[in-house]
């Protein structure tokens, strides 16, 4: 079960947005409390799929995102 456990935890971490999309995401500031990260994607352009963990979005500017969900 430890075994199982490790796995599932490592799938997670995998699927850090910083990791699996470096070329539009990256880590301004992160301590125990936030996370800040400077996100440029071009219009139409694909990333990677991810984990949100509990979140809120800021724009700095004028932007419009879209995401599926897939269960």
């Amino acid at each position: 079960m430890t075994v199982l456990s490790l796995v599932a935890s490592a799938t997670v971490r995998a699927q850090d947005v910083v990791k699996v999309s470096p070329e539009t995401h990256k880590v301004l500031l992160e301590n125990e409390h936030v996370r800040v990260l400077d996100v440029h994607a071009k219009p139409g352009e694909k990333v990677a799929i991810h984990f949100h963990p509990a979140s809120i979005l800021y724009y700095l500017n004028n932007a419009l995102g879209w995401a599926s969900v897939g269960l």
